[in-house]
């Protein structure tokens, strides 16, 4: 009678002690977003591209989980909001990502008031000659911070084709 007791004193503790907070899934980068290509999900640490390259920055971002994505030239200008010669026009197309941008980067971050909710963080954008808005005398760093670290979780070079 008494093992019963135990036993079942056991089994009570052990249910109690579950946690009550779900545990989040794992932040996902589809290969394609909308036909475009998904540079967060470039498994390389380099990426070559064109002034003709269309793509897409999407993250499945589950509930619990944040992303922030940095985009800057590896050679920062000296003045202006010019980087140089080659660069990219983006600009956040869904409502879970914040903007912010200066001469010496875009930066995109999840909304911290979503952080219990689901989902998809995604902005579109082209590459660009000399013309675009945003250029650059060549590469460009694409950043990937999850979770509000300060250390990065991957580091992507994209590399125009000349």
């Amino acid at each position: 009678m008494k093992n019963i007791a135990f036993l079942t004193l056991i089994i009570i503790v052990l249910v109690s002690c579950e946690k009550s907070n779900p545990v989040p899934g794992d932040i996902t980068y589809p290969e394609y977003h909308n036909g475009k290509i998904n540079l967060l999900a470039i498994q390389s640490d380099t990426f070559y591209v064109d002034t003709t390259t269309y793509f897409s920055l999407a993250a499945d971002v589950p509930a619990h989980r944040s992303i922030k994505f940095v985009l800057q030239p590896a050679a920062q200008p000296a003045t202006e909001a010019n980087w140089g010669g080659m660069g990219m026009t983006s600009f956040p197309s869904n409502p879970h990502l914040a903007w912010d941008f200066s001469t010496q980067r875009m930066v995109y971050n999840s909304l911290p008031e979503e952080l219990e909710e689901d989902k998809l963080c995604v902005t579109s954008g082209v590459m660009g000659g000399a013309e675009s808005w945003w250029s650059t005398t060549g590469i460009i760093h694409l950043i990937i911070y999850e979770d509000e670290t300060e250390w990065m979780t991957r580091y992507i070079t994209l590399v125009p084709v000349q």
